[in-house]
Order: C-alpha cells, then sequence, then structure tokens
C-alpha cells in the first residue's frame, strides 16, 4: 500500500514530529522533576516521622511527680504535657499531609509514564510515515 504525499504535507508531517519531540521533551523533564519532588518529599517523611517517634519516647518516658504539687507547678505539668501532644499531633498531621502528597506525586508520574509511552508510540508511527513518504515523493 503506497501513497504519495505532497511536499506541504511532508512539511506538516515534519513540523508534527518537531512538535511532539518537544512535548515528550516536556513530558520527561516533568516527570523528572516529578521524581525529584517525590525524593524530597521521601526524605521529608522520615526526617518528620523520626520527630515524632523521637517526642512520643519522650512523652512517654514523661515521670509523673512522686510528690504532690502546687497549683502553679501542676499547672506548667499539664501544660508542658499539652504542648508536647499539641506538637505531636501537629507532625502526625504533617505526616498525613507528606503521604497524600507522595500519593499525588505517583499518580502523576504514572499519568506522565503513559503520556510519554503513547507519546513515543505515536510519534514512531509518524516517523515511520514521514519516512516511508519522503523516500517515495523523491
Amino acid at each position: 500500500m503506497e501513497f504519495s504525499l505532497e511536499e506541504y504535507d511532508l512539511t506538516m508531517l515534519k513540523r508534527l514530529l518537531v512538535i511532539r519531540a518537544s512535548r515528550e521533551d516536556k513530558l520527561r523533564r516533568q516527570l523528572s522533576q516529578s521524581q525529584h519532588a517525590s525524593q524530597r518529599l521521601a526524605q521529608e517523611y522520615v526526617r518528620v516521622r523520626a520527630e515524632r517517634d523521637e517526642l512520643l519516647a519522650q512523652l512517654a518516658q514523661q515521670v509523673l511527680p512522686q510528690e504532690s504539687l502546687s497549683p502553679d507547678e501542676l499547672l506548667r505539668f499539664k501544660l508542658m504535657l499539652a504542648k508536647g501532644y499539641q506538637h505531636e499531633r501537629a507532625l502526625a498531621e504533617s505526616l498525613a499531609t507528606l503521604q497524600s502528597e507522595t500519593d499525588e506525586l505517583a499518580l502523576t508520574q504514572e499519568e506522565l509514564r503513559a503520556n510519554i509511552v503513547l507519546l513515543s508510540k505515536n510519534q514512531e508511527k509518524l516517523k515511520a510515515v514521514f519516512d516511508e513518504s519522503s523516500t517515495s515523493y523523491r
């Protein structure tokens, strides 16, 4: 099945190849940036997790006073515990946020990979048509 294309059609095919190649490059850059962001999030997750684990260990090791405390001392002790638990809650929320961002990035990366593969396959088909047409045109 041989067909011929005019010079204008060949020029358009060539432009399409260039446009698709630049689109593929752009998608690959986005994928690379997404992977770097994912690595940074993973490092941040590990850091926050370690900080939270350390804080939980400190709170678990918190000893109750052996003697009765004055109202002032009791208030300070309760405030210290409340601040510790409040900080732990903030770290737990931060971990949940980091995990959801990591999941979103993973989905984005899968989508980018699928788009790159599809674009690559289409690019190969278009290149084959261009090559076949340019050789039969001459």
